[in-house]
Parts: C-alpha cells; structure tokens; sequence
C-alpha cells in the first residue's frame, strides 16, 4: 500500500510538472506569434538633415537635403520647402541620392532672408511605414543673424535667499560707511568745533576710539559676512571651496582682498594719528586721508558700473564718487550721534550752543557739496541702471530704487529741519532743542540704515535696465513642477531662433538629471513631433538654442525633468510663436563715455563744485574771488569736456549688440557682405585702397593695412562711416546702412587688418604623416547616424570650466597642424580621417558622389608654394558644455583650396573647429567647422 501511494505520488508529480512546461511553451509560442517580425517595425529614420536642423546660415544653400537609415521609396516620399508662416515655396525640384536613402531639393533664386523648413514624409521602401517629420534653419544677415539675448531669471538656482544677500551687503556698506567718514567728519566737523571744550578732550578721543572700534569691527564682520554669503551663489564643492573659489577666482573676490586690506590699514593709521593735535604728525594724516579715500573704490570695483561693457571707466568713477560723497554725508551722522553728543552732556549751556552751531554750520557745509555729488551723480546712475518709470515700476531694483529714494527724501527734509529750525533755535538760546537734537539724529541714523539696507538689496539684484530689455527678448512660463516650481524663459518668443532655458531652483540638481521639451504643432500632422534634450549648464539651468518653432501657430510644449530616483515631472504649456515680439516700452540709450574724457571730466566737475563751495564760506577775502573764478572755470571745463567725451549712440548701447567684436565670426561674415556691397569699389577687395574707384578719388582711399589705421577709437571710426570724412572722398552712410550693419562691416575689416603684416606658418606637405583612409571605411562613413550627445548647429555652449589641460591642448595643436600639412600634401585620403564621420557627412551631403570620387582616386599632388595654406593663429582653446573642444583658427589660403574639401563655400580663413575624442583612432578629431 505504501509502495503504491509513493508510486501515485511521483506520477502526479511529474504530471503537474509536464502540464506547466506545456503551459510555458505555448505562452512563449503565443507571444512569438503574435510578435511581428523586425523589419515590418521598421522605419526610415532621419540621421541627418543639410543644412542641420536649427543652423544659421549667411548665404542660401545650394541644396538642401535629408538622408534616413534605410532606403526610401521614391514614388511617395516628399520634401517640401516651407516658410514660417507655413506656406510651401513654389519653384523647387526634388531628387534622389545614388544610395536610395536621400532625398534633396535646390531652393530657388531670390528668396529673402528668414527661418525656413523642410517638412518630409518619408515612405520605407522596405515595408509601409511613413515617417513625416521638419528640420529649420534659418538664412540672415545683419537684422537675422543678430545675437539673442540668453534668458536669464537673475536668481541663481541653488543659492542664497535674497534677503540674506540683501542683509550681508547691507551690514557691510553700513560699516564701511561709518569708517570712511570717521576722519573727514572729525578733521573738517567735530575737531574745529570742540576746541572750546579742550578740558573735555580725553572724552572726546575716547569717544572717537570707541566709535573707531565699533567701525572696524563692523566693517570685518560685515565684509566676511557678505562673503560667506555671496560664495553660496558657487555651484558644487564644499562651503570652505566655494568661499576659497569666490575669493580667489573672480573679480568680487579681488575686490574683497583689497577691501580687507585697507579696512586694516586704516584702522592702523587711525591708531596712529594724534586726534586732538592732528596736525603733529603729517605722515600719517596724509596717508589716513589716502586710505579714507581709496576704500569706497573697492566697492565701485564690485558694483553694477563695472559690469557696463561700454564706458566703465567712467562709470566706475562716477559711482566710487557717488559711493565716497554719500559715506561721507551718512557718516557724518553717526559722527555727531555716537561722539559728539555724548561728549557735550553736563557742559554749560552757552558753551554747549557755541560747539553745536559750530559743528551744525559746518555739517551743513558738508551736506551741500555731499548732496549736490550724490545727486548728479545718483540721476547718472538712475539713467544707466534704470531709464525710464516703466522699468522703475515693474523690477525688484526699481522698487528697491523707490524705497531708498523715499528714504532719501524723507532724510533730506530732516537735514533742513536740522540746519534751518534747530539751527536757528540753538542760536537764540533755546537749550530744549539744543537737547532734542540727539533724537533727531537718531531719527536721522535710522534713515541712514534704511538708505544704506535699499543700496545693499539694490547691489544684489540685475539692473532694471537690463532685465526690462532682457524681458522684452523673452517669454518667461511658469513651470509649477511638484516640490520644484520652475521657469521656462525663451528668448525672443517669436517664429524663428530661439533659446530655451529651463531655471531650476532649489538644492543642487545630479549631474544625471535630464531636462527634455517634447514638442508639437496640433493640426499639423505633416510636422510630426520633436523631443528636445535640454544641455545641462551652471547650476539648476538646463539650455537649448533653435529654431525649431519655425512655423506661425501656437505649439503644444511638454516640459520634461528627470531626476534619478524620482517620478518624472512634466508639465504641458502652450505658447504662440507669431512673425514678431509684442512691442514694450524700453528705455532709451543712456550718455556713455571714454576713459580719459570721462574720467578727467568727474574730476573737473568735483573741483568745481570744490571751489564755488569754498568761495561761499570764504567770506569778504581774497579767496573768494579766487576758489570762485577756479570753480567756475572747472566747472565749465568738465561740461565741455563730458559733451567731448560722449560716445556715439552705435557704440553706447552697450552689451553684445553694441560690440564691434572682430572675433565674433557671425559678425565679420555679415560685415563681409557689407564691405563688398560698400565698401570694396574704393578700399578695394584687400583694402589696401586701391579698388576700381580709387583713381577717381584724391586723397586716394585708406590703406587699412598702413599702421596708422590701427589706431583710431572705435568712436572716430563709427563717426566717420556714418558722417563721412572731410577733406577726403569718404561719403555718409548714415542713411544708407544700419546701425548693426556700421557695427558688422568695421568687425570685418579689423578682423582683416590682423592677419595684415604678419606671416603666416606653412606646415609643408611633408609633415603629414596621417594614414590614409581606404575607400571601405571612406564608405563607411555615409552609414552612420549622428551621435546623440552632440547638438549639430547649436550655438557652443562654453563649460563652466572652460580650460583645458596642457597635454590636450597640444594633441589639438596637432591635429590642426596635421590639417595643413595634409591640405598642402593634396591627398584627400589623407585629410579625411582628421574629420569625423559626421563632419564628413556635412561636407559630403550626397555621398560618395563623383566630387569625392575624383578627389579620392586622383594622384596626390603637393601644392605649389605660392598656393600652400597656411597657420596664421590659433587665438583660443576651451572646453564646451557637451565634452567637446573648439579651437578659434586663423588660416591663409591664397588659392582657395580650403581646408574642409566642402566646394560650397571652400575659402575658409577664419573658423571655429569643434574637437571630438575618438576612441578608435586615439586622436582628437575635427567634428564640426562653424
């Protein structure tokens, strides 16, 4: 019985066993049944697109063409060329590659500048499947291919609150306010006005000690305050590496240095002085006057005017002026509260009131010059920072503005109560008032620390100025992520180029952390849809720059982040991209001026207002009639001098649309096309002034390449474009070319007038000693998709760190030395392997056509030496965003060879080439020519 139980239990056993395996096998012949075979889910993918999506262009194309994974049926597929308003352009032709898997059209004649499309529908040849998607680029010029602004919201992500930067700003200034005025206020104020009162002079100076105290310590602590706060806007590292990085690594943390070294030195020379008999010793009297003097200059080093591209010097100087005036005139204050008043209680009534006229009419004296200072050169600022009410009334540094000008104004009215009603009372023997006056000046102390808080708060925002401007550049979209509220900015928010910028705010993001745009236009399928991977920069903020809203509509945005270890967040928004940006109310270009002029012209002006000041209380003396006729003189001299100085509106708009950057490529290839259309029949195609015109004209055109030309200012140049030289044929083109085009065509031409006199490197044929690439691997190289990591056509993006080490900077060297040699050596087969597959694809749209078949299979034969490129400079080498290397290059090509064997546009002297690390071949390769 048992034997037969044990034998029943084995058989069910295996019977539960042999059903479950059958089970299996027919789940697994289900699903494979069910499951199509591979190539029925294959598509016709797009791997490239020429020119690439989102590219600026200064010429039309001569094609325009898309190339996809598989080869395509040419009986359905299509591509069209589209506008951005989404109307197709008549008059093109499409054709197919050799190799099946591309298709091109060649734009017509004639078609203006602007963002266009090309939109396919692509049909596998293979199997049935359609895949439609667009690729934009944009063709501009001067008005086109301007540079759009970055969006920024000002805030950094992941640093301190404002308040706190606020506060740490506010202590600091509130410090150094109290110690500058300390020897100003005691030598021209307290000292002359306490000599009756010479019994009570060890109170005195024990009171001024106390306060010297008091200044110091708050001026160390609030400055190194303000410094562990502001190191908290640094990205990544340890608090003790971020304050290290902001000290030593950036033009605040110099700044800082010098600050602190000169709030030590004067509380040095302070200890030194003799107060009393301040006149015993000189030496160190002069130099506390120095130091006194020099300090607010570091605060105007740190300020908004050094951050003014255009005009800083004298920027610099009228706020270290306005800083200087104002600490003086607040210091004063706390002066009088802290040590004079208390050294005045139990003295007799009449000697109390002879000490504070005296100190009350000479504080006056003070208020006047100080004022008339910090209100000329305060509506300067206002001007330069702010410009008009709506930008006043519509920022956080305009609101800031208003609350430190209410305080300013409430301060002013207790100043005149001070000089004019107490004043007076204490002169006619009214001894309550001569008593009321500390609390007055405690009311007035108290204004001090609200004025000085308002200057802190407005030193730690963006200029209105700038974030209107930058505002009217940008749509700013509230991204309300769970945990993460965010901003979407872009900039300009019209059909056409633009960036995208993504701000994170709160704790430091991983650097895993993805940021994606998925995006679409409803109601045009023919469009298809794009995802958009967002490059990591500083902080929390994750950018992209391109035109794919290339069409007139309102598009349907799916924003994406990423965070490992976390959900997904998205958040759908739509806006509507139209052919222009809503108009705003800007503020118009503020007075800017040139270093010696504007410099020379604050220092005239304070002279003046120096001399009328000492000629009022000069009284019926000679000096009178002197200190005023200087003054008078000074005065006029700065005016005229400040008028000499002004820049010229094209060059004082300031930031990167006012700069003539000659090495700014987009701005001498559009400057290029000016020169040639109005310029180049005078000055010639090698400006050397001998173009076909130049026989007609006496004195004969310029010679830029004579050194005389070098010289001139920017401001005598843009003079004479727009107004014409006199004496010369150089007529106006004021109403002929933009401002931006004045600006372009001058960019050319001292981008030119650099490689003028100088003898470029030949790297001779003999150095290449690249392999040359067989025609398997040349094939190849048609057969390969983009890399993913890599944004073909956007603008580079710098790293936070754009430096690069030693050793990579010479395997660059290298590569591009091995560029010219093997041009030189006229071996294509040669040259080819320094390129990247994708970078082969640009220059080579159509494949191994018949260009690159007789470039590849004719002889090598070297150059002649009056054809040989040549090296002129390598100006820079820095490290992108994306992991990648670009390197600004000056060539000579005096045949037009060219460097990149692209027939389209081969004469290539002044490029940016974009390096990609390739395992395989162990080099630094060339992936990119902008």
């Amino acid at each position: 019985m048992t034997l037969v139980n044990r034998t029943s239990t084995i058989s069910s056993i295996w019977l539960r066993r042999g059903l479950l395996c059958l089970l299996l096998l027919a789940t697994v012949t289900a699903v494979l049944g069910s499951t199509p075979p591979h190539h029925a889910s294959a598509e016709a993918e797009p791997v490239r697109t020429t020119p690439a999506d989102g590219e600026l262009l200064t010429r039309w194309p001569r094609a325009i063409a898309v190339s996809f994974s598989e080869q395509i049926d040419q009986d359905t597929s299509t591509l069209r060329l589209v506008d951005a308003s989404g109307a197709d352009i008549p008059g093109t032709s499409l054709t197919f590659g050799p190799d099946g898997a591309t298709m091109s059209i060649v734009p017509p004649t004639g078609l203006p500048n602007g963002t266009y499309n090309m939109i396919w529908e692509a049909h596998s040849a293979v199997d049935d499947a359609i895949t439609p998607g667009y690729a934009s680029f944009t063709v501009g010029t001067a008005a086109d291919g301007s540079v759009i602004t970055v969006p920024s919201t000002g805030s950094p992500a992941g640093g301190p609150p404002q308040w706190l930067e606020t506060v740490s700003r506010g202590i600091a200034l509130l410090g150094m306010v109290a110690l500058v005025a300390i020897w100003p206020a005691w030598s021209l104020i307290v000292r002359p006005a306490v000599s009756p009162i010479w019994r009570r002079a060890e109170k005195l100076v024990h009171q001024v000690n106390l306060f010297t105290i008091c200044a110091v310590t708050l001026a160390l602590l609030g400055s190194i305050f303000e410094m562990v706060v502001i190191a908290q806007n640094q990205m990544g590292g340890s608090g003790i590496d971020k304050i290290m990085n902001t000290i030593g690594q950036t033009r605040w943390g110099y700044a800082w240095i010098a600050r602190i070294v000169l709030i030590i030195l004067l509380a040095i020379l302070l200890a030194l002085n003799a107060w009393w008999f301040i006149r015993r010793r000189p030496i160190e009297r002069i130099a506390t006057w120095v130091v006194t003097l020099a300090l607010p200059l570091t605060f105007a080093l740190a300020s908004h005017a050094w951050d003014e591209p255009v005009g800083r010097a004298a920027t610099v100087a009228a706020n270290y002026t306005h800083t200087l005036a104002a600490a003086i005139w607040a210091g004063s204050v706390l002066v009088l509260l802290a040590v004079l008043m208390p050294s005045l209680r139990g003295i007799g009534t009449d000697v109390r009131h002879q000490v504070l006229i005296s100190a009350l009419s000479r504080f006056g004296g003070m208020t006047l010059v100080t004022w008339i200072v910090i209100a000329l050169t305060g509506i300067y600022a206002a001007w330069l920072q702010i410009g008009n009410i709506n930008a006043l009334t519509s920022t956080s540094y305009g609101r800031a503005t208003t609350a430190k000008l209410v305080a300013v104004a409430i301060s002013l009215l207790i100043v005149a109560f001070i000089l004019v009603v107490v004043r007076g009372r204490i002169r006619r023997g009214d001894s309550a008032w001569s008593k009321r006056l500390t609390i007055v000046l405690g009311l007035q102390a108290a204004l001090v620390a609200a004025i000085v808080m308002a200057t802190g708060q407005m030193s730690s925002l963006p200029p209105a100025r700038d974030v209107v401007i930058e505002e009217a550049n940008q749509v700013s979209i509230p991204i309300p992520f769970a945990g993460r509220p965010s901003t979407l900015l872009i900039a300009p928010g019209s059909t056409g180029i633009n960036h995208l910028r993504l701000e994170v705010p709160g704790g430091y993001l991983p650097n895993e952390t993805e940021a994606r745009v998925h995006i679409s236009l409803p109601g045009r399928d023919d469009l298809g849809e794009k995802d958009i991977l967002l490059s990591r920069v500083s902080g929390n903020n994750f950018e992209h720059h391109g035109s794919e809203f290339s069409i007139d509509g309102e598009w349907q945005l799916t924003v994406s982040l990423l965070e490992p270890g976390f959900p997904v967040m998205t958040q759908n928004i739509t806006h509507t991209f139209g052919d222009e940006a809503p108009a705003h109310n800007l503020p118009g270009i503020p007075w800017r001026f040139n270093p010696l002029g504007g410099v020379s012209a604050v220092l005239l002006l304070l002279i003046g207002i120096g001399g009328v000041f000492v000629a009022a209380y000069a009284g019926k003396t000679p000096l009178r009639k002197e200190a005023g006729g200087l003054g008078a003189i000074a005065l006029a001299l700065g005016v005229v001098v400040l008028l000499q100085a002004r820049y010229d509106p094209i060059i004082a708009i300031g930031g990167a649309q006012g700069t003539i950057d000659e090495n700014d490529l987009l701005m001498v290839e559009r400057g290029e096309l000016v020169y040639t259309d109005a310029c180049l029949s005078c000055h010639g195609a090698d400006l050397r002034g001998d173009g076909p015109l130049a026989n007609t004209m006496d004195p004969p055109p310029a010679d830029f390449s004579a050194p005389h030309t070098y010289v001139h200012p920017d401001e005598d140049l843009v003079y004479w474009v727009k107004n014409g030289k006199q004496g010369t044929g150089m007529p106006a083109f004021d109403n002929t070319l933009t401002d931006q085009e004045i600006r372009d065509v001058l960019a050319y031409i001292k981008n030119r007038q650099q490689d003028m006199g100088e003898e470029a490197t030949v790297v001779q044929a003999e150095a290449c000693i690249v392999g040359e690439m067989s025609f398997a691997d040349l094939t190849g190289s048609f057969n390969h998709s983009i890399h993913p990591d890599t944004l073909r056509g956007t603008p580079l993006v710098s790293a936070a760190d754009p430096s690069v080490d030693g050793d990579t900077q010479n395997d660059i060297l290298f590569t591009i030395e091995q560029l010219v040699a093997c041009t030189n050596s006229g071996n294509a087969l040669q040259r080819l392997p320094l390129f990247t597959k994708e970078q082969i694809m640009d220059m080579f749209p159509m494949g191994l056509d018949a260009r690159l078949t007789a470039l590849t299979t004719t002889g090598a034969q070297p150059l002649p030496e009056d054809a040989q490129v040549g090296l002129d400079d390598v100006q820079s080498i820095r490290q992108l965003a994306d992991g990648r290397i670009a390197a600004d290059v000056v060539f000579t090509d005096p045949a037009g060879v060219g460097i990149s064997l692209d027939d389209e546009n081969p004469l290539i002297t002044h490029a940016t080439l974009v390096f990609i690390w390739d395992d395989d071949a162990g080099a630094w390769l060339i992936d990119e020519i902008r």
